[in-house]
């Protein structure tokens, strides 16, 4: 069971093996405009559960895209 993102540790640990922080890589320098007009138009979708990382390790996170058990995930 993931734990609560209410901590700094647990924020940290459900990023830990995710595509996001690649996702919004070079994005903290950019003005808030041209920010969240990026990420708009990306149209992404972020969930927690159960994923398999970009190590390859199965962990519980939050990540775009399907998750372990979801009926549409391409294994």
């Amino acid at each position: 069971m993931m734990r609560r993102p209410d901590t700094i540790a647990a924020v940290i640990l459900s990023l830990c093996g995710s595509y996001i922080p690649g996702d919004f890589a070079g994005m903290a320098t950019m003005g808030s405009h041209e920010r969240d007009q990026i990420v708009t138009e990306r149209d992404r979708r972020y969930a927690m559960g159960s994923m398999v990382g970009v190590d390859g390790m199965e962990r519980e996170g939050v990540d775009e895209g399907w998750f372990i058990g979801h009926p549409d995930r391409l294994e």
